[in-house]
């Protein structure tokens, strides 16, 4: 008897792109505000004169203010592009298109539409491309492949480790 495989729940927390901090200009656009922010948020506990500690909503109101920073200076992570893609399929992975032909389907008022919408968002979405897809990732785990065998020739350890340790899993693919 199989067993179906367990699903990972998605995570609901949003992912800001903190890349962004190392940039000095982009560090005082986001530590101004926070700061602003911060000395509001302490006036509002002097105004309240509250002995009493509330844990919980000091923690609410810091993490909503850390968030709604973020979400004004930084943004979100965006999908980042593996070097293997190739414009065909990265242009076929781009969720906005497909999102907007989802909602063509669903806003679709007659059956011709809504199968006509259907029929260009299955294409789109799983159109001939698939297998491109394969065809360049295999292409460039070969390349990197070739680049360890070089180096073994040539005795060069360290370039070898580090080619085949992202072939392992360790480690994403990055080219040198």
């Amino acid at each position: 008897m199989k067993l179906p495989a367990r699903k990972k729940p998605k995570s609901t927390r949003t992912k800001h792109c903190t890349s962004k901090l190392r940039e000095k200009s982009v560090k005082d656009d986001f530590v101004i505000p926070l700061a602003n922010r911060y000395e509001v948020l302490y006036n509002v506990d002097d105004d309240n004169n509250m002995t009493e500690v509330d844990l919980e909503e000091d923690w609410r109101r810091i993490n909503e203010m850390y968030t709604s920073t973020c979400e004004e200076v930084l943004g979100k992570v965006k999908q980042e592009r593996k070097e293997w893609m190739s414009e065909g399929i990265w242009k076929l992975v781009d969720h906005e298109e497909r999102r907007e032909l989802k909602a063509k389907i669903e806003s679709a008022t007659t059956r011709r539409h809504k199968l006509t919408s259907a029929h260009i968002y299955h294409t789109k979405n799983r159109g001939g491309e698939t297998g491109s897809c394969r065809r360049d990732k295999r292409a460039r785990i070969d390349s990197i492949a070739r680049e360890a065998e070089e180096a073994a020739e040539k005795k060069n350890m360290k370039k070898v480790y580090d080619t085949t340790r992202p072939l392992s899993g360790k480690r994403n693919i990055q080219s040198n």
